[in-house]
């Protein structure tokens, strides 16, 4: 799965803080992270800026959703955070 394609799909933003993003600041998250068998797969990724990414690094998809509703399901970026 390309970013670009991704990207696209997801209106140019983070998947998780919907920071508008450029190609260069996105990345490659796996829901189910590859550490714990996660696939390549349409289904099992998105992007998302590089903050989150290393923030959730090897999360367990039942902590992410958790984080998420901390948030009440829109999390800022942890770029800039105070």
């Amino acid at each position: 799965m390309k970013a670009e394609r991704l990207l696209y799909l997801q209106g140019g933003r983070c998947f998780y803080c919907l920071r508008k993003l450029d190609l260069s600041d996105a990345t490659i998250e796996h829901v189910i992270p590859k550490s714990m068998g996660g696939k390549d797969a349409e289904n099992n990724v998105v992007v998302c800026c590089r903050a989150i990414n290393a923030l959730f690094a090897d999360m367990t998809p039942k902590e992410k959703i958790g984080t998420l509703i901390a948030w009440h399901g829109s999390m800022p970026c942890p770029v800039g955070y105070r």
